[in-house]
């Protein structure tokens, strides 16, 4: 199942195909990846993933009183301002401070086990768009512009499908 627009921004998600590891309790797990500017990123094959912890973050960052940005970023390209948000949150002794407006810009990043290895982060440019910048451990790189209705849209499927997953719905 594929929620949002692939060539912008959307997640994928299967249930366990085992039904004695397609719950915990009375939540479903299963493969979860995310589709960033047609790219993949994720490691599919990473089994038994919780997906509440996921639409959560996205139903966060899909909100109008969602910010993350700083005046500094907009003269930068994207991969540079995908290094300078790695600088400041994940390495923060060789980061000059931009601002704590950004501490809340990574996502995906440690949310689901299937993500491990994978550094994004979603801006908030004054046009009210958000800009997500994704990195993985492999190399690859995907940006892309997406509208915060799309953000939301997704969030609110993926928490609509859980909901009618669930043992015992």
């Amino acid at each position: 199942m594929v929620f949002g627009d692939s060539t912008k921004f959307a997640i994928e998600v299967a249930l366990e195909p085992n039904s004695s590891t397609r719950f915990m309790g009375k939540e479903p797990l299963g493969r979860i990846r995310a589709w960033v500017g047609g790219m993949p990123f994720g490691a599919w094959e990473e089994p038994s993933c919780p997906f509440g912890a996921l639409a959560d973050e996205l139903r966060e960052k899909g909100q109008s009183k969602y910010i993350a940005w700083h005046p500094s970023l907009e003269a930068k390209s994207a991969e540079a301002r995908f290094q300078a948000l790695d600088s400041l949150l994940y390495h923060p002794d060789s980061a000059d401070r931009i601002s704590s407006s950004l501490d809340n810009s990574s996502i995906l990043t440690n949310t689901v086990e299937c993500f491990d290895g994978i550094k994004a982060f979603a801006l908030t440019p004054p046009d009210g768009t958000i800009q997500l910048l994704i990195s993985d451990q492999f190399g690859g790189f995907a940006e892309t512009v997406v509208d915060r209705t799309l953000m939301g849209t997704v969030a609110s499927e993926l928490m609509d499908w859980i909901r009618n997953e669930r043992r015992d719905a």
